[in-house]
């Protein structure tokens, strides 16, 4: 059995996934390495607050969609409008409103981020692709 022995780009670089006939995301898998590094900053200043199990459902939102902005929402393609009917272009900024303020998207991505198939597939679809260049070579 081959294991990796460094992180798959798909999980930190994503898939591109549909979520509409016309919107796709590009979702990193949960757990990467730039998501765990957003999670961190996002969660450093109420460690306390955390620790205790005191701090406020909103705040636990606001952090997480903080860190999925950062870490797994990393882009997107199609017609997505803002409240002002303006088309909304991808940044992270963006990406945490998005997510800050839909629900359904919010747990879209959160569930395709969580998906193990999808990037294992990816993975071994990846080391094939090495393993026939080399052998080319």
């Amino acid at each position: 059995m081959k294991i990796a022995t460094s992180e798959n780009p798909a999980d930190r670089d994503g898939l591109w996934t549909a979520y509409t006939e016309d919107v796709d995301f590009l979702i990193a898998r949960a757990g990467n390495s730039r998501f765990l590094k957003a999670s961190d900053k996002a969660e450093a200043p109420y460690r306390r607050q955390i620790a205790r199990g005191k701090l406020a459902t909103e705040k636990q939102i606001e952090i997480q969609c903080r860190a999925m902005a950062e870490g797994i929402l990393l882009g997107w393609r199609g017609p997505i409008e803002g409240d002002d009917g303006n088309p909304l272009e991808y940044s992270v900024d963006n990406a945490y409103l998005m997510l800050r303020y839909n629900a359904d998207i919010r747990d879209f991505v959160f569930e395709a981020a969580t998906e193990q198939e999808r990037y294992r597939v990816e993975a071994r679809e990846t080391t094939a692709k090495k393993s026939r260049t080399t052998s080319a070579g």
